[in-house]
């Protein structure tokens, strides 16, 4: 490498090393951002959610998990509305009786409350979200299909 390309890479490096403050640490997001949900949007515990599929016959159970996840398990009657392709979710949401309450579920909680928001947008009012999950229904030790 000649003498004048060693300076410049050099300089560029330094640059970057005084960049940051010495004690400055980068920040990293571990956890999804919060999701400002509708006043009228419930968040259940996994108890609370069964009583509601056991007392709510017209209700409507959505997954939006994805399909590998869906396959390998699902409360019973779920409609599934994958939340990694919105275009389909959106449809598949659309599709649902906004007149019929529903439960709306992924493996941890956030799809679910993300997923809520375009209930709210195509006019559901009656929405209730499963908190933790899945994932929190099968540690409650409820009963899957």
């Amino acid at each position: 490498m000649k003498p004048a390309a060693q300076l410049t890479l050099l300089a560029l490096i330094a640059s970057f090393v005084t960049a940051c403050s010495p004690g400055e640490k980068p920040t990293i997001q571990l956890e999804p951002p919060a999701v400002s949900l509708p006043a009228d949007y419930r968040l259940l515990l996994p108890q609370s959610a069964s009583d509601l599929i056991t007392s709510t016959p017209r209700l409507q159970i959505i997954d939006c998990r994805t399909e590998e996840e869906f396959v390998k398990a699902r409360l019973p009657g779920a409609h599934h509305a994958n939340y990694f392709e919105p275009e389909q979710m959106r449809q598949r949401l659309d599709a649902l009786d906004r007149t019929r309450p529903c439960l709306i579920y992924c493996a941890l909680g956030h799809r679910a409350q993300t997923a809520a928001l375009t209930l709210h947008e195509l006019g559901f009012k009656q929405v209730s979200i499963l908190d933790g999950g899945l994932i929190a229904w099968q540690k409650a030790g409820l009963p899957m299909p």
